[in-house]
């Protein structure tokens, strides 16, 4: 997945979209966040339609997601 470019999608869904797809999956909704685990780490995700393409690039990175 390159994210390297400016485009016009969802970085939300595409950031849970791509979560997903590597085992992790929906625990709980929080205050302002869904809360996404893989049974050993925890990722919230804003519930905005809309996060910043750095943001979701950054949740992408932190758990080994390319």
């Amino acid at each position: 997945m390159d994210c390297g470019k400016k485009t016009s999608f969802n970085s939300r869904f595409w950031s849970t979209s791509a979560i997903k797809q590597k085992g992790w999956y929906f625990l709980r909704r929080g205050g302002n966040h869904d809360i996404y685990t893989n049974g050993k780490k925890i990722e919230p995700i804003s519930h905005s339609r809309e996060i910043d393409e750095k943001l979701a690039k950054k949740i992408l990175r932190r758990n080994g997601i390319e």
